[in-house]
């Protein structure tokens, strides 16, 4: 239900501060001077079609101040909004705790808490022009919150896909250096058989033990072993 009371109709950015004030537990007396003292106010004690010259009174601010007046809707509306920031700021850093990625199974807690939180509703309040709006967190703001958690669910996915994907790759380089370990295990033992039988070849060791320049020992002993192959 819409409120129609002379604090209900007070513009936005009035009503707010109004209610800081008295969430400061500042005396009630300093606020109905500082808020009659508006401009705003001035012009509604003093018009005609207005407040006919009655200022906001003790009853006013009493009536606002009640369970179920303004104040108290604000409170909660705050409430809302901190333990929503306050989440919000937990998620951050459970996220940089897990090296910036939402973990998975936070997920039903986050949105169960945002379920909670948003189970009362929207509430009505009033522009600086005096038009009622729909205020608090709403589902469109639900929605959007949702989406974020979403779009934090796919990043996370893509980075473990990511994770799996450097892990496999170090996998292959890791078989890729135990293949070449190996090859080159084979061809030392391939290089001692081949000395061992060229040791026992005469005509190699005639070559080998020549008065031929070095070069020209590696390639008649080339020839010797590989023919046409060398």
């Amino acid at each position: 239900m819409a409120r129609t009371g002379k604090i209900a109709r007070l513009p936005f950015s009035v009503r707010e501060e109004l209610n800081a004030r008295l969430r400061d537990n500042e005396n009630g007396q300093t606020v109905l001077a500082w808020l009659n003292a508006l401009p705003i106010c001035q012009e509604r004690i003093n018009a005609a079609d207005g407040w006919k010259g009655e200022p906001v009174s003790d009853a006013n601010l009493s009536l606002w101040r009640a369970e179920g007046g303004g104040y108290q809707e604000w409170l909660r509306g705050a409430a809302k909004c901190e333990f929503v920031s306050k989440l919000s700021q937990s998620l951050a850093d459970m996220s940089a705790a897990g090296g910036n990625r939402m973990a998975r199974n936070s997920l039903p807690t986050v949105i169960g808490e945002l379920h909670r939180v948003l189970e009362e509703g929207q509430n009505v309040s009033f522009d600086d022009a005096g038009k009622p709006v729909l205020t608090g967190l709403g589902v469109d703001k639900l929605g959007k919150t949702f989406a974020l958690l979403a779009t934090a669910e796919q990043t996370d996915d893509k980075l473990a896909q990511n994770d799996r994907k450097l892990a496999l790759e170090e996998a292959h380089k890791d078989m890729d250096l135990r293949r070449l370990v190996l090859d080159e295990k084979k061809f030392n033992h391939a290089r001692v058989k081949s000395f061992a039988e060229w040791s026992q070849d005469e005509q190699a060791k005639d070559i080998a033990t020549s008065d031929m320049p070095n070069d020209a020992k590696l390639e008649a002993l080339g020839l010797h072993l590989f023919g046409e192959a060398w």
